[in-house]
Order: structure tokens, then sequence, then C-alpha cells
């Protein structure tokens, strides 16, 4: 079971018509997940943006959810 945030959308007029919208994503500890992978979330295909945060405390072990930061793009750029 992941969380899913709505993580923000900009766009971009000056020479483009873009469009970025943003997630964040929390998955659970020991997921496998990279920079390198795609999230689809409703048929929305969204680039993970950045190292994926891990965190285990150096005191009791407990471990924190994976946190991702992803992005889709829309639009052309001239």
């Amino acid at each position: 079971m992941c969380v899913v945030q709505p993580g923000g959308s900009s766009e971009e007029t000056d020479f483009a018509d873009r469009v970025t919208d943003g997630i964040t994503v929390f998955f659970p500890y020991g997921t496998d997940i990279s920079y390198i992978d795609s999230i689809v979330l409703d048929g929305t295909e969204y680039e993970v943006q950045g190292v994926p945060q891990e965190w285990r405390s150096p005191f009791s072990g407990n471990t924190s959810p994976i946190q991702v930061s992803a992005v889709k793009v829309s639009g052309v750029s001239s």
C-alpha cells in the first residue's frame, strides 16, 4: 500500500507551452525503487525525480516509508 499526495504544478510559457504536475509517493520501507523508474497512477505515468529518500533510526532501528517525488510533463517546447 502506498500514500500519494499532490506535489504542485507549474506552467512554462516563455518559448514553450508546457505544464509540469508533481506528486509525492510514500512506499513501504524496503521497496525497490530508484531515480530511473517511473510510477503509473490511474493510467498516468510520472517520472521519479532524484533519489528516493529512505531513513532508519540509528537509535531504535525503526524505519520510515520511502519518500519519492515524481513529475508528469505535458506539452511541447519550441
